[in-house]
């Protein structure tokens, strides 16, 4: 991370500013260092070119070890391939980033971006081409591989954060990404809120949850079963396999969309993984948008329930 981000970091507890200390730099970016609040007195390492800004992990380890744990394998080629993720190219990616919020490539010239629940960190990295300043947020333990995929960005910062503590002034980005983020935390509202606080006005929100009535099947099962998200990590993995070749199978059948038995195995992981999935209606987000201060709120056809809005 450079020291430039530092303007925009703030500490979760109390958001008040944080102070740079034991700091390891090469090539501008701070490798490792730690953060200070001088007001709550908190204190946060920067390990492996990434601040770990969590607040109360031991409440939300799990699923920073499960998302950590998915991402790991997916970095070793144990489930996609490294072009594909969630069964889209890059470029589909980045096409849906646009289509989502409406906008084209130039519109995000001199912006500043968060992708908040970044993953692997392709998106945040495919970004960096267009905007000023793109900062990936995500709570996985595995930031530290996803800091190795986006160097030598000089214009991307990952931090290792919970979206219901997000580290950061309010009214800082133009645009604010949260694909499939705030449906693993259950105070949802509380979540929709706090990234609302984070969008400059007339900047743009972008937030998918799935829909109840129209998940996936490896969605539907895990509802079915229910106990998935108890299956030690390594066992989850291999059982998402087994059951891989059938999904596959019977996508085909219904003449859906096909995905290889990797990409398979990593949505079923990715669907069975997680300790909870809250589902929301579209009135719900409508609303939250409308009470949150936000113009132009547009659905967009998906099989999730995908809305966008703009911060008056």
């Amino acid at each position: 991370m450079q020291e430039k981000f530092l303007d925009i970091i703030v500490c979760p507890c109390c958001r008040e500013s944080l102070s740079l200390t034991k700091k390891k730099i090469i090539n501008e970016e701070i490798l490792e260092g730690l953060l200070h609040c001088n007001k709550c007195g908190n204190a946060f390492e920067i390990t492996e070119g990434v601040p770990r800004l969590i607040l109360n992990l031991e409440e939300r380890k799990e699923i920073a070890k499960s998302f950590g744990y998915q991402w790991e394998m997916r970095a070793k080629s144990k489930f996609e391939s490294n072009s594909l993720l969630y069964g889209e190219t890059e470029e589909q990616e980045l096409k849906s980033f646009f289509r989502y919020f409406g906008i084209e490539q130039a519109d995000l010239q001199g912006k500043v971006i968060l992708d908040a629940g970044c993953g692997c960190g392709r998106l945040t990295k495919a970004l960096a081409r267009f905007g000023k300043e793109i900062v990936g947020l995500d709570i996985s333990s595995s930031m530290g591989t996803t800091y190795q995929t986006c160097m030598p960005s000089k214009n991307i910062a990952l931090v290792q954060a919970d979206v219901l503590n997000p580290p950061f002034r309010k009214a800082t980005f133009d645009y604010v990404w949260a694909e499939d983020t705030i449906c693993y935390v259950k105070d949802v509202r509380k979540a929709f809120d706090l990234l609302s606080d984070l969008v400059k006005p007339s900047g743009k929100l972008f937030v998918r949850v799935p829909c109840i009535n129209r998940s996936c099947f490896a969605v539907k099962l895990r509802g079915v079963l229910g106990f998935t998200h108890r299956i030690p990590r390594r066992l989850l993995f291999c059982f998402s396999y087994c059951l891989a070749p059938f999904w596959s199978l019977a996508k085909i059948m219904l003449r859906k969309k096909r995905s290889s038995i990797k990409s398979s195995a990593f949505f079923l992981f990715n669907a069975f993984s997680p300790e909870f999935i809250e589902y929301k209606s579209e009135e719900e987000l409508i609303n939250w948008f409308k009470e949150n201060h936000f113009s132009d709120i547009e659905l967009t056809p998906d099989k999730a329930i995908a809305i966008r809005g703009t911060k008056t």
